[in-house]
C-alpha cells in the first residue's frame, strides 16, 4: 500500500483509553493459547550481549525488556544476595534507578497527569540512535486495578519508521474530568510549534498537525459533543438518531444527510450536539469537523462491523436467516486453525469459539454466509484502503451507501448503529488524508501494549 504523502508533514496526536482491564477468559480450553515469540537468533543475541555487561547491568537488562514486576525483581536479588558473591541492592528502584520523585507529573481534576512534551519527543528521537529502545526509562506510572489510562500520542506521518511517541498520559479511576487542563498544554505547545518549528542539531523541523485520530469515545470526549450512541453524536453528519425499542440502542436511518462545518461548529449552531468547550478550537489552521477522522479501519471495520457481523452470524444475533448452524460453524473453526500464515504474521487464526478474544486482526477475513451483500463492505474498504485504486475510491463510496441501505433491508432498522452509519463518512476522510491504512491506529495500539507492559507493582 503506498503511503507517500511527502507534501504534508507533522505530528499525529492520538487520544485514547489503552484496555487496561483483563476480560474473563472463558475459552482457555479452546486452542487460545499463544505461542512464544521468542526465537533462537533472538537468544544468540541476547547472548553477546550479556557477554559485555557486568553481571549486575544484566541482571537490570533481563527485568526491563520482559517487563518484569518489582515484586518479582525484589524476589531474584535476594536469591542472587544469598547466593552469590556480587553486591546486589535489596531494592528494584535503586537496581533500575527509578527516579525518586517525579517533577513533570502534576494533580489535575480527576487524577494525575504526566506532560512529556511532543517537542521533547521529536529532540530525543533525532538526537539518539539509541532512544526507541529505552524511551521508556523512568516513565512516571503506577498501577491500579480501577484506573484508566489516557495517552497522547504521536507519529510522524512522512517517517513511518519513526517510532510513536508518548507526549503525555492521564491516569485517574475514570476519564480526565477537566477537558481543559488535559487539552492545553499540547494546544499551547502544538501552537508554538506550528510557527517556530523544533530545532534539532542546529536545524529547524517545521511540524504540522495533520489529523488527530481516536476511537469513538476518545473522540467525543476530546472535542467536547455527544456521545456516538446519542441522537446527536455523529460528528460528520446531522443526522438525527432515534431510539429503538427492540434493540435499546439509537439507530440512524438512511444516508446523505447534512455534513456538519467548522464554521457551525465554531458557532454552536447545533445546541443538542455540544457538551463543553474544546480547546481544539484554538489550533492553528485545524478544521475540527473534517481533521478529526473516523476512518480508523481497526476500530470502524474490524472490531467494529466484522466483530458486530460474526457475533451476528455465529449466535444469531442478526437474524435467524443468516445464523450459522453447528455444523457450519465447526467447519470455519476448523478451516481457520487449519490456516497456515506466513512468518510474518505476527497472530495465529482462532476458531469461532475464541470469538469474544479476537483481536482486531483476525475480523479480517471473507465470511461465507450474506455472501453477496457482505462483498460491497469487503470491496469497497479493499479500494479504500491503497493508493492503488484511487480512481474506484468514489464507486468505493457509492458501494458503501448501497451497503447501508441494504443493511437495513436483510437485518432490521434496530442493527443500523454508529458503526454502520459512519460508514458512508469514510469516503471523505480517504479523499482528504489518503488510504485507511494511512489514518489506522494500528500502530498506537501496539504503543499502548508497550506501557502497559511497562506498569509496576
Amino acid at each position: 500500500v503506498s503511503q507517500n504523502r511527502l507534501s504534508e508533514n507533522g505530528v499525529l496526536p492520538l487520544p485514547y483509553v489503552g484496555g487496561l482491564q483483563n476480560e474473563d477468559n472463558d475459552c482457555s480450553t479452546i486452542h487460545c493459547n499463544e505461542d512464544s515469540d521468542v526465537s533462537e537468533d533472538e537468544n544468540e543475541d541476547n547472548s553477546s550481549i550479556f557477554k559485555q555487561m557486568s553481571f549486575i547491568d544484566s541482571v537490570k537488562y533481563w527485568a526491563l525488556p520482559t517487563n518484569q514486576t518489582h515484586h518479582s525483581i525484589r524476589m531474584m536479588l535476594e536469591i542472587l544476595r544469598a547466593h552469590t558473591s556480587h553486591t546486589f541492592p535489596k531494592d528494584p528502584r535503586t537496581l533500575l534507578k527509578t527516579p525518586r520523585t517525579a517533577t513533570n507529573i502534576k494533580n489535575i481534576e480527576g487524577g494525575q497527569y504526566w506532560y512529556n512534551g511532543l517537542q521533547q519527543c521529536i529532540i530525543n528521537n533525532f538526537s539518539s540512535a539509541d532512544f526507541q529502545r529505552g524511551r521508556y526509562n523512568g516513565l512516571p506510572l503506577h498501577k491500579s486495578s480501577s484506573a484508566q489510562f489516557w495517552p497522547i500520542l504521536a507519529n510522524i506521518h512522512e517517517l513511518p519508521d519513526f517510532p510513536v511517541m508518548t507526549v503525555a498520559i492521564f491516569c485517574g479511576s475514570t476519564k480526565p474530568k477537566n477537558l481543559n487542563e488535559f487539552l492545553e498544554p499540547l494546544v499551547t505547545e502544538l501552537n508554538y510549534l506550528m510557527t517556530n518549528g523544533v530545532f534539532v542539531k542546529s536545524r529547524n523541523i517545521g511540524v504540522i498537525l495533520r489529523a488527530i485520530i481516536a476511537d469513538s469515545p476518545a473522540r467525543a470526549f476530546i472535542k467536547g459533543v455527544a456521545y456516538f450512541n446519542a441522537k446527536n453524536g455523529c460528528l460528520k453528519c446531522k443526522c438525527v438518531g432515534e431510539f429503538n425499542h427492540d434493540s435499546n440502542t439509537v439507530v440512524f436511518r438512511g444516508i446523505n444527510a447534512p455534513l456538519r462545518t467548522d464554521h457551525e461548529f465554531r458557532k454552536v449552531l447545533e445546541v443538542l450536539h455540544h457538551k463543553a468547550w474544546t480547546p481544539l478550537l484554538l489550533l492553528k489552521n485545524f478544521n475540527i469537523i473534517e481533521d478529526v477522522t473516523i476512518a480508523d479501519p481497526l476500530h470502524l471495520i474490524y472490531l467494529g462491523m466484522m466483530r458486530r457481523l460474526l457475533f451476528g452470524w455465529r449466535d444469531g444475533i442478526l437474524g435467524k436467516y443468516t445464523k450459522w448452524d453447528g455444523k457450519t460453524v465447526e467447519q470455519i473453526s476448523n478451516w481457520l486453525k487449519n490456516v497456515n500464515l506466513p512468518y510474518e504474521f505476527h497472530r495465529k487464526t482462532r476458531d469461532l469459539y475464541c470469538l469474544r478474544h479476537w483481536k482486531g486482526t483476525e475480523f479480517n477475513f471473507l465470511p461465507e454466509d450474506a455472501y453477496e451483500h457482505f462483498m460491497f463492505l469487503f470491496c469497497s474498504i479493499t479500494l479504500l484502503s491503497s493508493n492503488i485504486y484511487k480512481t474506484n475510491w468514489k464507486l468505493a463510496a457509492e458501494m458503501l451507501e448501497l451497503y447501508i441501505l441494504d443493511f437495513e433491508k436483510k437485518y432490521g432498522l434496530k442493527y443500523i448503529t454508529s458503526n454502520v452509519h459512519n460508514l458512508q463518512h469514510i469516503y471523505n476522510d480517504v479523499e482528504k488524508f489518503g488510504p485507511m491504512l494511512s489514518i489506522s491506529t494500528f500502530t498506537f495500539e501496539n504503543e499502548l501494549q508497550s506501557i502497559k507492559h511497562m506498569l509496576r507493582s
